[in-house]
């Protein structure tokens, strides 16, 4: 029943959770131009929405993490575990996303004087 809860977080978060300005969808390569066309102030906007995103998909994975330490170990391999740890892998590959494409705006922000340091990654 839990996992069931856990998922329909996900998907309620994946909809609503990162919103329309941190956008995984959209290639690297583009980000990037974008990026370069955008004012300082948007890059800051920008980079603030995907910290915000980051911050939101990293409390999302937590959970995920806690629930798959707590199966035991002679039950890792049944398939409530194995979608634990796909949904794991998803949440992680998009957290990854997310801090890839913050990267692209912080390294515009870096390439035009601009401090980044109140952004963690």
């Amino acid at each position: 029943m839990k996992l069931i809860q856990m998922m329909a977080l996900a998907v309620v978060l994946a909809l609503v959770g990162c919103g329309k300005g941190a956008d995984t969808s959209k290639p690297v390569a583009e980000v990037k131009q974008d990026a370069q066309r955008m004012t300082v102030d948007d890059l800051h906007a920008k980079a603030a929405e995907y910290q915000k995103a980051i911050t939101a998909k990293m409390a999302e994975l937590e959970p995920l993490k806690q629930q798959l330490t707590q199966i035991p170990f002679t039950q890792q391999m049944g398939a409530g575990a194995q979608a634990l740890q796909q949904d794991i892998m998803v949440t992680t590959k998009e957290l990854n996303d997310l801090r890839e494409r913050l990267q692209v705006h912080l390294d515009a922000l870096k390439a035009r004087g601009e401090p980044v340091s109140q952004y963690a990654n």
